[in-house]
């Protein structure tokens, strides 16, 4: 378990995270090691996508895919604030905004106690919307049509998007046809702005060809 003290364990190994001392630690203080820290391959590429504006902060490589899985499929909560510690300038960039999350299903959020997306968006901004949500428990990753994306997530409270700069937020992207999705619901509630944000991919090819 991770303490504020003057040894501090890392979030993944449990090492000392001074153990390879570097700048970026004194002056950040992450919560990462820097053996750990460097296994996230930072992508960090700016697109339109579907004439959105996207920032994909990473690719989805074997070891963001094992944290990903401790974290939503284990239930490891603490690694909510392991994956964010090489962008701190998030809080600044995004502090205008309203974060839409993309949501889980309702039974998953039970079963861990928490909403993964959620968690992850309030290490940089506390102005969260949580109204998109999936009527069943659908998985993209079990649908043979991707698109049926559309009749699952619904959304509440949506008049709170009203000329808002919105920041939409998920862990990973696909296929593109759940954050689209949301965007063009989000879209129909008039707000100023609607940015993507997406911690990894393993797809750059199919999404921007």
């Amino acid at each position: 378990m991770y303490r504020n003290n003057q040894k501090r364990q890392c979030l993944i190994c449990f090492n000392d995270t001074n153990k390879y001392p570097s700048l970026y630690h004194l002056l950040y203080q992450p919560t990462l090691c820097l053996k750990c820290l460097n296994q996230f391959a930072i992508y960090n590429c700016h697109h339109y996508y579907h004439g959105y504006p996207l920032v994909i902060l990473y690719h989805y490589n074997d070891f963001f895919k094992k944290i990903l899985f401790q974290y939503k499929g284990q239930g490891d909560y603490a690694l909510k604030d392991a994956f964010l510690n090489s962008f701190p300038d998030l809080k600044r960039k995004y502090h205008k905004y309203m974060i839409a999350v993309i949501p889980s299903s309702k039974q998953d959020d039970i079963k861990r106690g928490f909403n993964p997306n959620e968690m992850i968006a309030r290490s940089f901004n506390d102005n969260i919307f949580t109204g998109l949500f999936k009527i069943n428990d659908y998985k993209q990753t079990k649908q043979t049509d991707r698109s049926l994306v559309n009749k699952i997530i619904k959304i509440k409270d949506g008049k709170q998007l009203y000329n808002q700069n919105v920041l939409i937020f998920d862990d990973v992207i696909t296929s593109g046809n759940t954050i689209m999705t949301c965007a063009k619901i989000i879209e129909s509630y008039q707000p100023r702005s609607i940015t993507l944000l997406v911690m990894a991919s393993n797809h750059l090819n199919e999404l921007f060809k």
